[in-house]
């Protein structure tokens, strides 16, 4: 499938991926329009943007509708996700790299210096140590200066009480969640076949032990601990956070 076709099912996939999306993050739109706020007051419209776990393109395409001068690129391992944003996005630079595997930065490293590294509701498919790994290589593709915005869930914390509530709130999905539903109906989309092989065979290979999700603390203290001299939460609603740090 080519040309306009091409673009027309990616359009729909993508637009159905995003109300699956704000089915979890009510407030995505906001997120996403807070995000290229601060794009653009940091790095100007002509930025060179780092998306870690890009995902279809959801905040690509934002930014490109926003700013065509911006030099975007994207990173992820779903290949399906992949040649959607890549419809999408005829003009961006998509990398197929795992960010759970050391050395996923040297696919990145011929745009760099990047004034932004950007990452949206991806990271918390990584382990811990994973992510540390992944601000170690943030911090090595940004300029000075440069940020990194992470924007994932990132819940209010308490007591044990209150901890025991909010972890039962984000407990794992079932079968029936709009995420699973999303792949379940994107099964029969016979355009994305050789795609959805490829990420079968991926998952089969190489599959995911687990969501790490941790409060807003933690990421900032792992920045810092990576060399960000500056760490903070600059925009949440409910559990949803994003956690800045700055290059010195």
């Amino acid at each position: 499938m080519t040309g306009q076709a091409a673009v027309d099912t990616a359009t729909t996939w993508l637009a159905s991926w995003d109300r699956q999306q704000e089915s979890y993050i009510p407030h995505r739109e906001a997120r996403f329009d807070f995000l290229t706020s601060v794009i653009t007051a940091a790095g100007g419209t002509t930025a060179r943007v780092l998306d870690l776990g890009c995902g279809p393109g959801s905040l690509l395409v934002r930014l490109c509708r926003s700013y065509p001068d911006t030099v975007l690129v994207g990173i992820d391992y779903d290949p399906v996700l992949l040649t959607i944003a890549a419809a999408l996005l005829p003009n961006t630079t998509l990398l197929d790299a795992d960010l759970r595997r050391p050395g996923w930065q040297t696919a990145a490293e011929g745009l760099s210096p990047y004034d932004m590294v950007v990452s949206c509701t991806a990271l918390h498919w990584l382990s811990a140590k994973e992510i540390v790994g992944t601000y170690a290589a943030a911090f090595a593709l940004l300029r000075p200066g440069g940020l990194i915005l992470n924007a994932d869930t990132m819940p209010i914390t308490g007591g044990p009480a209150l901890s025991g509530l909010l972890a039962t709130a984000l407990g794992a999905t079932s079968d029936t969640s709009p995420w699973n539903h999303w792949w379940q109906g994107l099964g029969s989309e016979r355009a994305y076949e050789p795609q959805l092989a490829e990420r079968d065979q991926r998952q089969r290979a190489y599959p995911r032990t687990g969501e790490f999700i941790t409060d807003a603390r933690w990421h900032q203290n792992a920045l810092r601990a990576n060399g960000f001299d500056e760490a903070a939460v600059i925009w949440r609603t409910g559990h949803e956070a994003i956690v800045a740090g700055r290059r010195p």
